[in-house]
């Protein structure tokens, strides 16, 4: 089933393999896993090039009822399930890229 695709700045289209979306509170908090670009261009002007061993991108997102919001980014990522069952997102380099002004776009 097509899910959808997403772009990080001028890069590729890439497609989203799993999307979980839940309400609560009037926010709206979407968990997306798509697949890795072969790089990634940072807003400093970095490219960061991928690694099989990382064939995902994932960003979580929180938006408000007014559609705003922020976010993060794991543009190399591994999904892996640690022993009691539960997913874990590995990064290909430590931490993640905090997003912020983001808004729904229709």
């Amino acid at each position: 089933m097509k899910k959808g695709s997403f772009t990080m700045g001028s890069g590729q289209t890439m497609p989203i393999r799993v999307l979980q979306s839940s309400s609560a509170g009037g926010s709206r908090r979407l968990n997306i896993i798509g697949e890795a670009p072969t790089l990634f261009r940072g807003v400093n002007g970095s490219v960061s090039i991928g690694h099989r061993g990382y064939p995902h991108t994932w960003i979580q997102l929180a938006v408000d009822e007014q559609g705003n919001g922020k976010g993060a980014l794991i543009p190399f990522a591994n999904i892996v399930f640690n022993k009691e069952g539960r997913m874990e997102i590995v990064s290909m380099k430590s931490g993640n890229i905090q997003l912020v002004n983001v808004h729904l776009e229709k």
